[in-house]
């Protein structure tokens, strides 16, 4: 199983943007996945903007096979540039998680229908690492018992810090949208909620996207 090194971030933009430059922009960062050692890249829009536990309407994620290669992206001239030109002047907030593991594919690759929810959390500081490994078990055995069709569970490999705010990642993939939505209405995925997920998690944040 290829190592692959996820750089993720999570942004708005500021609400005097207009949707021509909006749009500018969009096609700007995407444009980064044309640097050499971008695997892949995948900038998408929440489905879910706005709400308390989704407070950031879009995503970008970059894969690289390794960390050399995304240092030295993130430290060239051409990801600089783009990001003093059209990045930081049009943000109003953003944070970030980098993962550096094992994924059976691409984080980032289309398949142009499949539904991923994506939560970045804290652990509840009482939480033990034993305690965090037992919960990390009860959530990936809940996914595949109501049928996730691909799960990844990783640690964010950057120091806490304003924009790096949290340490966790988890991501569902289905077929479709109502093909999670239906699983995670039964009532054995509402009570692994209650009595699992929801009491170990002290902030979290929530992405849904199509890819």
């Amino acid at each position: 199983m290829p190592v692959t090194y996820l750089h993720l971030v999570l942004f708005n933009f500021k609400d005097e943007i207009s949707s021509p430059e909006r749009d500018r922009v969009i096609a700007s960062i995407r444009s980064q996945g044309s640097f050499p050692g971008v695997e892949s890249i995948l900038v998408a829009r929440n489905l879910l903007p706005g709400s308390a536990p989704a407070p950031f309407e879009w995503i970008v994620m970059l894969d690289f096979a390794d960390e050399v290669r995304s240092l030295a992206f993130r430290n060239s001239d051409f990801h600089r540039q783009q990001v003093e030109r059209d990045f930081t002047p049009n943000h109003r907030g953003f944070i970030t998680l980098n993962l550096h593991q094992p994924f059976d594919r691409k984080i980032s690759e289309n398949f142009g229908n499949a539904f991923r929810r994506i939560i970045l959390f804290n652990f509840l500081p009482r939480f033990s690492e034993t305690d965090r490994s037992s919960i990390l078990a009860a959530i990936e055995a809940h996914a595949t018992s109501v049928g996730v069709n691909r799960l990844v569970i990783g640690r964010n490999v950057m120091p806490r810090s304003a924009t790096a705010p949290l340490e966790w990642l988890i991501m569902m993939e289905s077929v479709t949208r109502e093909d999670y939505e239906a699983m995670m209405k039964t009532a054995k995925a509402e009570a692994a909620m209650n009595e699992i997920f929801a009491p170990a998690f002290a902030e979290k944040i929530v992405f849904d996207l199509l890819v």
